[in-house]
């Protein structure tokens, strides 16, 4: 007897505990659904005046939670090391976003809108001297799409335009704001 109410009273805290309630979910854009995505890249450049070359790794993982049908919030985080002649760069950032999807419970084509800011600490500065540190913020605003290969795994393709302002002693020295265009890649997870 005692084995038989444990294990109702398991069921039923289980039952609620969870974040959908009792209820199987139908589609990666159903409330309660949870988004793990992220665009990573790893690249060199070189410039042929000053015969200067440059490593890069940049990583921006997404971690999100659908709190209606569609409509994800989610955490952003911004993670970049580069490497020169020069010495080195290092950054991170962290900030909110969010993104509507459209597209119906057997839909494999996702598109998306976006919004998203960062707030990002840099250092850097050549690799024997004391290195400098600078703050600033982004944010970011574009589409993408979200193309289904299983059940809860798509391929992201994503455009955006994103706009860097640069804190009060970057502006002192004349710079305040860059603007930037791209086309990223990338994985995105749909936990349900």
């Amino acid at each position: 007897m005692r084995g038989a109410r444990g294990a109702a009273t398991c069921a039923v805290l289980l039952a609620v505990a969870s974040p959908a309630g009792a209820q199987a979910q139908e589609s990666p854009l159903d409330r309660g659904v949870w988004l793990v995505g992220g665009i990573g890249r790893i690249y060199g450049t070189h410039d042929l005046d000053e015969d200067t070359r440059r490593f890069v790794i940049d990583l921006n993982p997404r971690l999100g939670y659908f709190v209606a049908r569609h409509l994800a919030v989610h955490a952003n985080l911004a993670f970049t090391y580069s490497s020169a002649a020069g010495g080195v760069h290092r950054s991170a950032g962290v900030g909110p976003g969010l993104s509507y999807y459209f597209g119906g419970p057997r839909s494999r084509l996702l598109p998306y809108l976006t919004a998203r800011t960062l707030f990002v600490w840099t250092r850097s500065g050549p690799a024997d001297d004391a290195s400098s540190v600078a703050r600033y913020r982004q944010w970011l605003a574009g589409g993408g799409i979200s193309w289904l290969v299983s059940r809860n795994v798509g391929l992201t393709a994503e455009a955006y335009y994103l706009r860097t302002i640069l804190n009060e002693l970057e502006r002192e020295t004349g710079d305040s704001a860059t603007e930037s265009y791209a086309l990223d890649f990338g994985v995105t997870v749909f936990a349900f």
